[in-house]
């Protein structure tokens, strides 16, 4: 009986010591959110209390309580007390995401002494973030911090930030501090970077402003500066009104560029017959496509009996990139189309990446010269595939030599490589050859060493060793010298070597002069 009750009494002194912990553990959690609790309530004295209390429970971020008691106690006007929390969470936590908030803290609690401010933790780009989260608050106190911030900081970049966090600002003071940096031109760059900020909020005010800027300065930088920002702004009727009055050749460009960008055709279709050059007029065409205005294009095509702008108008359709496009240079193409226009469809089709239509092309143009300018067109769009279709079909050898050409420039080793299984004219063998060369990958190596074989014929071994010489193989070269025994070829062999401004070249050509002796017989006269 007394062995029950001594074992029942443990039991109750268990359970009892385990709710003890749990009402500590529950104390404890609850002292953090009982300090959240009262900041909402605004008590201020039981918020600092409770986050003090908070520290001592385990699993808790120590950092937080430190930064909230801080803040309790700033609203008591314990200034003090907080600063030493703050101390405290500094030397404690020196690598704390509470920091930055603390000592924005720190400022907005600064009595004027100074010292928050000029506390050696606070460099520039922390005083940024701390004024950052100021500016909308107390934008009259946060304004002239972030001015002398940029007038006293090594940084561009603390500078550009402070100015950007000046231009996000929706108070009137930001706002109005930004407009006068942009018309202030004692610092140029302090003034581009203002005219950028401006254009990213894009207001009215900004608007008006930069417009106004631009017909006060110079020609300059700053004028390329405003054009930029007008843009960006999508000011469309500013940057029209200063396309019908600039005279620079050089900014009128860049207006209409920008009317490009924004997609302003009408105003650019009304330009385009006033335009004074042939230069400015093109670009006209060019910021068509840009805004991917076709129908305006083919309009112009239908009037224009200029070749140069033509082709001009033609590369806008390409640049464009409409569904029409392709059908749109099909047309002209068969249009009677003249040689210079031709070429200029071609081109398009290049920057379209139109394989297919390039293709069509080919297979009905008589003229070799634009066949030639075809092939090679396919070449640069990668259509490999249909280049080793074209050159089992022509029955020309120039073309065929354009092919292998265009297979270089499509980096298509694998259809050279084809090629050549069947192919026995010795020209266009060599032709091949030399395409490969011009691949200069690592399996272009190994193929090129693969086919010096005794029984190739001897110009085609030359037509390897000068392949060689391009791709400067002189490990290939060395192999192939200590396997051939024709003596002309092996000082054709030497001469390469001699010819490549490699280490490896040069070690060989010293190990063989120096022992007097080459590779398979003695030393032989490479002059």
């Amino acid at each position: 009986m007394l062995l029950k009750n001594r074992t029942v009494f443990m039991l109750l002194a268990i359970a009892q010591a385990i709710l003890l912990a749990v009402s500590i553990v529950h104390a404890e959690i609850d002292a953090y959110a009982e300090g959240q609790r009262a900041l909402r309530e605004q008590n201020w004295q039981k918020a600092a209390e409770q986050f003090a209390n908070a520290r001592k429970q385990d699993g808790i971020a120590v950092d937080a309580t430190y930064y909230w008691q801080a803040y309790a106690l700033y609203k008591l006007g314990r200034d003090r007390q907080a600063e030493r929390v703050i101390g405290r969470l500094q030397r404690e936590f020196p690598a704390s995401g509470w920091l930055d908030d603390a000592a924005a803290l720190r400022l907005e609690n600064d009595t004027g002494s100074g010292d928050a401010l000029n506390d050696h933790l606070l460099d520039d780009e922390l005083r940024l973030y701390a004024l950052n989260s100021l500016v909308d608050s107390h934008p009259e106190r946060a304004l002239p911090l972030l001015h002398r911030l940029m007038q006293t900081t090594d940084s561009d970049e603390v500078r550009r930030e402070a100015l950007f966090v000046i231009g996000m600002s929706d108070s009137a003071e930001a706002q109005a501090f930004l407009l006068s940096a942009a018309r202030d031109g004692s610092d140029p760059a302090l003034q581009r970077e203002a005219i950028e900020v401006l254009a990213v909020g894009g207001s009215d005010d900004a608007v008006k402003v930069l417009s106004e800027l631009y017909r006060e300065i110079p020609v300059g930088e700053i004028r390329e500066s405003v054009i930029d920002a007008l843009t960006v702004a999508d000011a469309v009727d500013e940057l029209a009104a200063i396309a019908a009055v600039e005279q620079n050749a050089e900014l009128q460009s860049m207006v209409v560029e920008a009317l490009g960008v924004t997609g302003a055709s009408e105003v650019l279709m009304a330009l385009y017959p006033k335009a004074a050059s042939n230069a400015v007029k093109s670009g006209i065409l060019e910021a068509l496509g840009i805004a991917d205005h076709v129908d305006g294009l083919v309009g112009i095509l239908k009037q224009e009996r200029d070749q140069e702008l033509r082709a001009a108008a033609i590369e806008g359709i390409a640049i464009s990139g409409a569904d029409v496009a392709g059908d749109l240079l099909r047309q002209l193409y068969r249009s009677d189309a003249s040689v210079e226009e031709k070429e200029a469809i071609i081109e398009a089709m290049m920057i379209q990446d139109d394989g297919d239509s390039l293709t069509e092309l080919l297979k009905r143009e008589p003229d070799p010269d634009i066949q030639n300018k075809i092939v090679e067109a396919l070449g640069v769009v990668g259509a490999s595939a249909v280049l080793g279709d074209l050159y089992a079909e022509a029955g020309n050898d120039d073309v065929k030599n354009s092919i292998l050409e265009a297979l270089a420039i499509a980096d298509d080793i694998e259809g050279l490589a084809r090629i050549l299984q069947q192919e026995q004219n010795p020209k266009l063998r060599e032709a091949a050859i030399e395409s490969i060369a011009i691949i200069g990958s690592g399996e272009a190596r190994e193929l090129l060493r693969g086919m010096y074989r005794p029984s190739a014929p001897g110009e085609e071994k030359e037509a390897i060793i000068e392949a060689m010489v391009i791709q400067d193989d002189a490990e290939g070269l060395i192999s192939l010298l200590r396997r051939e025994s024709d003596r002309e070829l092996k000082r054709k062999i030497i001469q390469a070597l001699s010819v490549i401004d490699t280490e490896e070249a040069q070690e060989y050509l010293f190990r063989a002069m120096e022992s007097g002796v080459m590779e398979n017989g003695a030393m032989e006269d490479t002059q």
